[in-house]
Parts: structure tokens; C-alpha cells; sequence
């Protein structure tokens, strides 16, 4: 009786959790439908050399490469920007959502548990709570695209690499030809994650090797090398070289200085949520629970600092930017959240309660926008 009892409460507790994410999503997509094209969405919803309205794939195809050359190296984001923009705001407003979704889906599967129901509406939460930059990051669609979107194919790439610690791993069916398509795209997707995610796969795919003694399969190979080649692509892009002739002047001294600045300003400013809970979750592991970063769980964290390490090479560190490293730290704060409360059930009212802090945080933030 009580064991029914209890899994009757289970279930209610993990209704009440879908039910509230489901009830930040609606609000979220009220605050989309409020946010219409602006600023460089006006731009890209141009053809970039005549300047007309986007009529077709043509159009497209010749504003990138006028963009490679001229303004920067992230042709796949803008060229799915350019399509979707072409799709109008309600298309655009529906996509986000669901992108939104996919995303915290593609965080779940990083949790090793059954019932990830969960997990998936703390994703859907944290993904607006912990953000470092909105509305720059999610809800302009030029920024949604570059940051929401990429975060999904690359996060993506890194989860494939990652499962292959586990001893039991399934073969991918036809692994070998879609990692190809993958492994560029994730390179070719913005500066810091990218050869960030390049950096995973040869770190992942040389333990393997050495200290695990196992075969690096071919797939593996091909994630690393196309992964170089569309981080080369992107960083080494013409466009790069033209546009910061437009936003970076001065001595050596002033750039270094600036440069410090927007580091700094993005470690504790920008990163300060999630960088606190996950550091307080590695307490309680430790100390607590007596449980270590597994090799995942490292893996990503330092991914995670060489995608904030790699933004000392760009002029300028927008909070935008950093949404790809506060997803990195998100997942591992989620993974730790788990095993800890797999060994304290009790730790399961902390957590709710930093959901609700976190829903209502969200809730507010969202909300005072709108109106």
C-alpha cells in the first residue's frame, strides 16, 4: 500500500513538472508572437548583394556567398536563418518552440534514468532561467538561430562521442555517412563552440584508445576531421578578416584590456547561475554523496572552458555567446542532480525547489517583457 502510495505521488510530482514546463513554453511562445523581425533579420531577409526581398534558393545562395567573403563565417546558421525568415513570424515563432523542446530533449539523453519526464521540463526551465542573454539568444531570431539552433546539432555531435564511454554502447546504423554532414555543420557553426566540439571528439576518441584500449571506429575519424575543416571554415572565412577591420581598433593595450574586461564580465556576470548551482552540486556530490565527475561529466566541463577560453581571441564576449557553455554546464548540473538524489531521495524537495525558483524566475522574466 505504500509503495502505491508513493509511486502515486511519483507521478503526480512528475505531472506537476511536465505541466509547469508546458505552461513556460506557452508563455514563451506569447513573448515570440510579441517579437517581430528586427534588426539584422531585416538584413538577412534581403538578398545581401542586390538588397531586394528573398525570393527563392537563389537568393540565398548568392547572399552567402557575398557574406562569406565580405562579413563573416557562419554561412549554415544564416542560411537557415535566411529560409526561415523567408517562412514569415508564425513560422518562425512555431520553430523556435520546437527547437526549444528539441533541445532539452537532446539534454536528456545525457541522464542516465528511466523516467527522464523530469529532467526534460528542468532542461525546458534552465534553458530560459540560467540564459546569460534572452532575448539575443532565443527570442530575435537572428540570434535564435546562432545560438539556440547550433546548440542543438552540436550538443548533438558531443552526445555521440560521450555514449561511447559506456561499456554496453548499441552501434549507430549508418553512423558513417550522416557523421560526415554532422561533423561539419557542428565545426561550421559559430567560433568558440565549434573547435570546441573538435577538441571533445579527439579527446574522447584518443582515451578510448589509450586508456581504454578500444578501436577508434571510423565514424569517429570523420566527426574529427570534418569538424576541423568546418571550424577552419568558419574562423578562416574572409569575411572574418574584413569585418574586424569595422570593430577593433586601437593600441595593443587597449585590445588586451578590453579583451579582459569581456572575459571577466562573461565569468561573472554572464555565467554566475549556472556556474554557481553546478559548483554547488559538486559539493554535495563530494563531500555528501562521495560520488566523482565521471568521465562524461568531465568531458564536457572542459569543453565547456575551452568554449568560454576560445572566446579570448574575439574582440568582443556578447552574453549571447555564452549560451552554448551555460547549456554545457546545465547538462552536467542536471546528470549530478540525478545521482545525488538516487542516493538522498530527500535532496528531491532541494531540487523542486530550485525548479520552482527557476520556473517563476523565468515566468517574470518572460512576462514584465511582454507587457
Amino acid at each position: 500500500m505504500f509503495y502505491i502510495k508513493n509511486m502515486e505521488k511519483k507521478k503526480l510530482s512528475t505531472l506537476l513538472y511536465i505541466l509547469s514546463a508546458g505552461v513556460l513554453l506557452v508563455v514563451a511562445f506569447v513573448y515570440h508572437r510579441e517579437t517581430p523581425f528586427m534588426m539584422d533579420d531585416l538584413w538577412y531577409s534581403t538578398n545581401l548583394v542586390t538588397g531586394q526581398p528573398l525570393s527563392g534558393p537563389k537568393d540565398i545562395i548568392e547572399s552567402q556567398i557575398w557574406h562569406y567573403l565580405n562579413w563573416g563565417g557562419r554561412s549554415i546558421t544564416h542560411t537557415l536563418l535566411q529560409f526561415i525568415l523567408m517562412g514569415g513570424e508564425v513560422f518562425a515563432d512555431i520553430l523556435n518552440i520546437c527547437v526549444h523542446v528539441l533541445l532539452a530533449v537532446i539534454m536528456t539523453l545525457f541522464i542516465k534514468k528511466e523516467d527522464k519526464a523530469v529532467s526534460f521540463a528542468e532542461a525546458v526551465v534552465f534553458i530560459i532561467a540560467l540564459n546569460p542573454g534572452l532575448f539575443y539568444s532565443i527570442f530575435w531570431q537572428s540570434g535564435s538561430v546562432n545560438y539556440l539552433y547550433s546548440t542543438v546539432w552540436i550538443l548533438l555531435f558531443v552526445y555521440i562521442y560521450i555514449r561511447e564511454f559506456s561499456d554496453d554502447v548499441k552501434p549507430l546504423m549508418g553512423a558513417s555517412v550522416w557523421m560526415v554532414p554532422l561533423g561539419l555543420i557542428t565545426g561550421w557553426s559559430n567560433e568558440n563552440m565549434g573547435p570546441a566540439s573538435f577538441c571533445l571528439a579527439v579527446g574522447v576518441s584518443f582515451y578510448l584508445l589509450i586508456k581504454r584500449k578500444r578501436r577508434i571506429k571510423a565514424w569517429m575519424i570523420e566527426g574529427i576531421v570534418f569538424s576541423f575543416i568546418g571550424s577552419a571554415l568558419c574562423i578562416l572565412a574572409p569575411g572574418n578578416f574584413v569585418r574586424s577591420e569595422f570593430s577593433e581598433s586601437g593600441s595593443v593595450i587597449e585590445a588586451v584590456r578590453n579583451r579582459f574586461i569581456s572575459m571577466l564580465t562573461a565569468g561573472c556576470a554572464y555565467l554566475f547561475l549556472s556556474v554557481i548551482i553546478l559548483i554547488f552540486l559538486i559539493v554535495i556530490s563530494f563531500k555528501y554523496c562521495k560520488v566523482k565527475l565521471d568521465e562524461c561529466e568531465i568531458s564536457l566541463l572542459v569543453m565547456s572552458v575551452l568554449a568560454f577560453g576560445a572566446m579570448l581571441l574575439s574582440p568582443h564576449f556578447p552574453d549571447r555567446a555564452a549560451f552554448g557553455i551555460m547549456i554545457l554546464n546545465t547538462v552536467v548540473s542536471l546528470r549530478l542532480i540525478n545521482k545525488i538524489t538516487a542516493i538522498y531521495k530527500d535532496f528531491s524537495v532541494y531540487t523542486a525547489l530550485l525548479f520552482s525558483f527557476a520556473w517563476v524566475y523565468s515566468l517574470v522574466i518572460i512576462v514584465t517583457r511582454i507587457v
